[in-house]
């Protein structure tokens, strides 16, 4: 009696699960096609939303990347133009000093002589 019992909760558990199994298989999610305007796309299956995610945070690298390195580019850019600036500056101001130096050297120079 009880063994009778066990195999039909059994058979009738094994029968459940076959429906189930087979209600997900026939079951099919919808495509990209199938989508309406505005509507979220549900993804076929697991692996394509996985490598499509991942392409997404692989994108965002690579736009985070190119960001930083053009501002870096700008940086530098603005730097070495800062550099040649002051250094100009730094050269003629340089060059005045010189100049100063000598007019009065050759004023002491024409003094001592007469």
């Amino acid at each position: 009696m009880d063994k009778e019992r066990q195999t039909k909760e059994d058979t009738r558990r094994q029968k459940k699960t076959r429906e189930n199994k087979e209600e997900k298989t026939n079951k099919r999610r919808p495509t990209r096609e199938d989508r309406q305007p505005g509507e979220d796309i549900r993804y076929e299956t697991r692996q394509q939303k996985k490598t499509d995610k991942r392409r997404q945070t692989q994108q965002k690298k690579t736009d985070k990347r190119r960001q930083t390195e053009k501002t870096r580019g700008d940086k530098r850019k603005q730097e070495k133009e800062r550099r040649e600036k002051t250094a100009g500056q730094e050269k003629t101001d340089i060059q005045a000093k010189r100049d100063k130096q000598e007019k009065t050297d050759n004023r002491r120079q024409s003094r001592e002589d007469s």
